[in-house]
C-alpha cells in the first residue's frame, strides 16, 4: 500500500527509438542534400557535369537503411564536385601564374609547371639550376593560395630571373618568399580544415538545428556565429553546448513519449486523463480521475530535467480523511498497474520512494485546474 510515490522512468522502446534515429539521419541527408546542390551551383554545370546528381526526393518515406545508401552517396558527391572546384583552382593558377612568367620573358629552362612540357623561349641566361627547382617548389605551393601574394611572386621571379641580379641578393629573396608562401599555405589549409568541421558539425546535429524547439533556435545562433572564420577554441565551445542541447532535446522527447503512454495506460484502466501546459519552471501535471472514485484523483507530475514522475493521490472536494486514506490504499495498485502498462509500452520504471496511505495530508485540487487543455492523441509504442 502507498500513497504518494516517486518513479523513474527510461525510455527503451525499439520503435520510438528507431523512430528518433530515422528522423535525424533523414535531418542529416535533407541538410547535405541542400549543401551539395549550393555546391554544384557555386561551381558550375562545366565542372561537374560528369559527376552524376544523387536522387533523393523521396527523403519522408525513405526507411532507415535506404537513407544510409542515400547519405553516402551525397558524401561521395560532395567529394568528388569538391575535387573538381580544386583541379580548376589549381589549373586556373598555374595559367595565371604561366601568364606573368612569359610576360616577364623571364629564362627558366628547367621550370615547368607539373603536369606541362610547354618549354619556354630562350631570351636571358638561365638561372642557377638550384634557384629554379627551388623556384618551381615555392610556385607549385603558391597555386593553393588565393591572390594576396601574386605580386610578390611575380617579384620573386623577376629578381630570381635577373641575370644581373647577385645570387646572394636572389637566394635571400627566394628563402624569404619560401617561407612566406610556406605560412600562408598553412594558415590557409588550417582554416580550410576549421570550416569543413563546421559544415560537418551542421551535419552532424542537423536534427537539432531543424527542430521548432528552443535547443534548436539557440543552435542556430551558435552555428552562425561560427561562420566566416571559426577558430578552434570557439568550435569546440560549439560541439560541447551543441551535446548539452542535444541531450536536454532528448529528455523532453523522453518525457513527452511517458506522458503518452502514461495517459494510454491509464486511460485502457479506466481513468480520464487531462494534461496540462507546461508550467513556467518545465514542470508537466496531469490529472487522472475515475468513476469509481468521484471526489479523488491521481495527480501525475512530471518535472523538467530528469526522467521521473511523482504520482500523488488528490481530493477534488471536502472529503473525510478516512476516504482519503481508502483511496490511497486502492490507487496504490492502479499505480502498479500504471508502472506494468509503461514497461510493456517500452517506458520501465523503478519506485525511488514512497508514503504510506495517511502519511501525509491529501492534497486538494480543484477539476477546473485540471481542465487546462484537451489530452494529446497517443502514440503506442512497442519494445
Amino acid at each position: 500500500m502507498s500513497g504518494p510515490k516517486g518513479i523513474a522512468y527510461q525510455v527503451v522502446s525499439a520503435e520510438e527509438l528507431l523512430r528518433r534515429q530515422t528522423e535525424a539521419t533523414r535531418s542529416r541527408v535533407a541538410a547535405r542534400r541542400a549543401a551539395v546542390a549550393t555546391l554544384r551551383i557555386a561551381v558550375g554545370e562545366e565542372l561537374v557535369a560528369d559527376i552524376p546528381a544523387t536522387r533523393a526526393d523521396s527523403l519522408g518515406t525513405a526507411n532507415l537503411a535506404q537513407l544510409g545508401v542515400l547519405e553516402n552517396a551525397l558524401v561521395a558527391e560532395e567529394a568528388a564536385i569538391s575535387a573538381a572546384r580544386q583541379r580548376d583552382r589549381t589549373a586556373r593558377a598555374r595559367s595565371a601564374l604561366a601568364a606573368e612568367l612569359d610576360s616577364l620573358q623571364i629564362e627558366l629552362p628547367a621550370l615547368r609547371f607539373r603536369g606541362t612540357n610547354e618549354p619556354r623561349a630562350e631570351s636571358r641566361p638561365a638561372a642557377a639550376p638550384q634557384l629554379v627547382r627551388r623556384l618551381q617548389a615555392v610556385l607549385d605551393l603558391a597555386t593553393e593560395l588565393d591572390d594576396s601574394l601574386q605580386g610578390d611572386l611575380r617579384r620573386l621571379a623577376e629578381v630570381v630571373a635577373d641575370p644581373a641580379a647577385a645570387p646572394a641578393k636572389a637566394l635571400g629573396f627566394l628563402t624569404e618568399m619560401e617561407a612566406r608562401v610556406t605560412a600562408a599555405t598553412n594558415r590557409q589549409r588550417a582554416q580550410e580544415r576549421l570550416t569543413r568541421r563546421v559544415e560537418e558539425l551542421g551535419y552532424a546535429f542537423a536534427d537539432l538545428l531543424s527542430s521548432k524547439t528552443e535547443e534548436g533556435l539557440k543552435a542556430h545562433v551558435i552555428l552562425e556565429n561560427l561562420t566566416g572564420r571559426p577558430d578552434q577554441v570557439g568550435i569546440d565551445a560549439a560541439v560541447r553546448r551543441f551535446g548539452e542541447l542535444d541531450r536536454s532535446r532528448a529528455a523532453a522527447a523522453d518525457r513527452r513519449f511517458a506522458v503518452e503512454q502514461a495517459t494510454a495506460v491509464l486511460r485502457e484502466m479506466g481513468y480520464a486523463v487531462e494534461v496540462g501546459p507546461v508550467g513556467a519552471d518545465g514542470e508537466l501535471v496531469a490529472l487522472a480521475s475515475t468513476q469509481a472514485w468521484p471526489h479523488h484523483g491521481l495527480r501525475l507530475v512530471f518535472p523538467a530535467g530528469r526522467a521521473g514522475l511523482h504520482t500523488i493521490p488528490v481530493a477534488f472536494d471536502d472529503t473525510d480523511v478516512r476516504d482519503d486514506v481508502a483511496f490511497e490504499e486502492s490507487s496504490c495498485g492502479d499505480v502498479d498497474r500504471l508502472r506494468q502498462g509503461l514497461s510493456e509500452r517500452g517506458v520501465p520504471t523503478d519506485l525511488t520512494h514512497h508514503v504510506a496511505p495517511g502519511g501525509l495530508a491529501v492534497r486538494r485540487e480543484t477539476r477546473s485546474a485540471a481542465a487546462r487543455t484537451a489530452t494529446p492523441a497517443v502514440r503506442k509504442r512497442k519494445l
